[in-house]
């Protein structure tokens, strides 16, 4: 089967490239996440957060008022190369969070939205979803719903 080169090599500004299919598909995965990640960290300057600050809110909306161990967050991270302490510190010192001591472990700190953080995600919710629908907006539900079952194999 003959190698079909898609727009990569023009995008990367690459006249010739000897890859597989498989490196392709590698190449246009990250780049495509790469530029997507570009445009939700665009928007999320707006509101003064990064994507991994956003994502920890995320964590803890989902969490609900019980809050959860910060040793779990990094679990449910997105990018799992995130310094979850510090993450924390800065969503603390913006009043985003709150930390408490187990009350069995002190060992373990626990990690609770504030109203302030639900107020952000809430402003955020819209804005955000425009912008994935904009990103994806060229393939139908159908489409999308193949392209997710197509990464969740990849993974």
């Amino acid at each position: 089967m003959a190698l079909m080169p898609g727009k990569l090599l023009q995008e990367l500004k690459q006249t010739k490239e000897s890859w597989s299919i498989h490196t392709e598909a590698y190449l246009n995965l990250q780049r495509t996440a790469e530029l997507q990640l570009d445009e939700l960290a665009a928007l999320l300057k707006n509101y003064g957060l990064t994507a991994p600050q956003y994502n920890v809110l995320r964590i803890l909306r989902g969490a609900g008022e019980a809050g959860i161990p910060s040793s779990l967050i990094g679990e449910r991270m997105l990018n799992r190369d995130s310094d979850i302490t510090r993450l924390v510190d800065r969503l603390v010192a913006a009043g985003h969070c709150n930390r408490t001591k187990g009350k069995l472990d002190k060992r373990v700190t626990n990690v609770t939205i504030t109203e302030l953080a639900m107020q952000l995600l809430e402003r955020l919710d819209k804005p955000v979803d425009e912008l994935h629908r904009r990103q994806f907006g060229q393939l139908s539900e159908e489409e999308a719903g193949t392209f997710i079952g197509f990464l969740e194999s990849v993974r």
